[in-house]
């Protein structure tokens, strides 16, 4: 049931997200910690280790305690600085921050809609 997928059109995998982007944007691209994330290896559906729910769960239990402490360290010179997005260029320090949150919001809803299509056994 953890790899479940519901009936898509072709490539509309690319268009999903992970715990990654946002730890990517809040901790990594204005938080100034270090990092490097394998985009494809987040979204690839296996069995294989790191894909459990267990390891899911745990990366979300640790991204969760992080990010009240990296949105409170977020001063006006981090949110007006200029910063390089993997996959967006060049952007602003608060255009990074809006776009987490409106992506994050997004994909809930997604997860939520998701939950709901689940065949339940």
């Amino acid at each position: 049931r953890l790899h479940w997928r519901p009936a898509s059109s072709a490539g509309a995998s690319e268009a999903t997200n992970s715990l990654g982007s946002t730890e990517e944007a809040l901790l990594w691209m204005l938080g100034g910690h270090s990092g490097e994330r394998d985009r494809a290896a987040e979204f690839a559906v296996s069995g294989e280790a790191g894909q459990t729910a267990a390891a899911i769960e745990a990366r979300w239990a640790s991204l969760r305690e992080r990010i009240p402490a990296a949105l409170a360290a977020l001063d006006a010179a981090t949110l007006e600085g200029s910063y390089q997005h993997s996959r967006r260029g060049s952007e602003l320090g608060r255009k990074v921050l809006h776009g987490t949150a409106t992506h994050v919001a997004l994909h809930v809803g997604h997860a939520q809609l998701t939950r709901d299509l689940l065949p339940v056994d």
